[in-house]
């Protein structure tokens, strides 16, 4: 596929477009504001892929002879929550408010031409795999609002079920109480760390807070802080142990929001991980490298992956 591609990623609270090449570049990038809703996203995504390809087309030309060929038809989307990649559906998300909704098809219709629908989790997995910091043998974990995974196996996403990878989902024993059980994104998403903190000295923190605010607590010594980074780090060691043991030691890179507590976090986790799986080899743990662009990148990789070079080859029907 010699044409830059046209892909999408539909977050909770943005949606972005970009241009990319086979390489991996961003050449162009759009954003809009998410509504809630699917025929208010739908109508998003139309409006910001006809801008897209309006602006792509209007653009002055320059020494980049990639810059001087059109866009593919199709266009590659990702979506959060449970998709079905195979249907087309998006299954359920809660911050778009989907139930079963036909993405795909729906997109196809309004936009005239082939769209193909990806998991944003699976997606940025692919894409941590072909452009940033993944093996093909590889788990990419993005602790974000939620915590899910995807699962490289051989260069090829693994993906047999559209619930396949969420293991946020998974009850372990409550820090605070351990005769209770919670899931683990109640736990240790980027998220849960300051709604914890917030339960434990109610006000000490911003509504806003994440992660972040609370790390740095930490570090400055507070002791709710670190009772709050040191058991939840605990409870994703040990998620990240389950994983190892069941599917092996692949590879770990850790994406989200969470990631950008950066090496510090890393010493963390391999340091746990050591003592969790021995006495199997440790994986080796990475941060994504592509950042917010890990999933826009991987739905652009898949397009190109799965054209190869019929770019206009009609897959509607496939």
């Amino acid at each position: 596929m010699t044409q830059p591609a046209l892909a999408i990623d539909i977050g909770g609270t943005t949606i972005k477009a970009v241009v990319a090449t086979n390489t991996g570049r961003v050449l162009q990038r759009w954003s809009a504001r998410s509504p809630h809703g699917g025929t208010a996203v739908l109508d998003s995504v139309v409006e910001l892929v006809g801008r897209a390809r309006s602006q792509w087309q209007a653009r002055p030309t320059t020494s980049l002879s990639v810059q001087k060929q059109p866009l593919a038809d199709a266009v590659s989307v990702t979506c959060p929550g449970i998709v079905d990649e195979k249907t087309g559906v998006a299954v359920y998300s809660a911050n778009l408010g989907w139930t079963d909704f036909p993405l795909r098809s729906a997109l196809q219709e309004r936009l005239e031409a082939p769209v193909l629908l990806h998991h944003d989790v699976r997606a940025g997995g692919y894409g941590e795999f072909r452009y940033g910091a993944g093996a093909e043998d590889s788990y990419y974990i993005a602790v974000g609002t939620g915590i899910s995974a995807a699962y490289i196996r051989a260069g090829q996403l693994y993906s047999p079920h559209p619930w396949c990878g969420e293991i946020g989902q998974t009850l372990i024993p409550d820090p605070n109480a351990p005769s209770e059980l919670k899931k683990l994104e109640q736990v240790c998403s980027a998220k849960a760390f300051a709604t914890r903190l917030q339960a434990m000295e109610p006000g000490l923190l911003d509504e806003h807070a994440g992660a972040f605010e609370v790390f740095t607590l930490a570090k400055q010594g507070h002791a709710s802080a670190r009772r709050i980074v040191e058991s939840g780090l605990d409870s994703f060691a040990q998620a990240l142990a389950s994983l190892t043991y069941t599917l092996g030691p692949a590879q770990i890179v850790i994406g989200g929001g969470l990631s950008k507590e950066g090496p510090d976090l890393l010493h963390a986790l391999e340091k746990r991980l050591e003592d969790l799986v021995h006495p199997m080899v440790k994986p080796p743990v990475a941060l994504a490298q592509l950042g917010a662009d890990s999933q826009v990148l991987g739905a652009a990789a898949l397009l190109f992956d799965t054209y190869g070079p019929k770019a206009n080859t009609d897959l509607r029907n496939a």
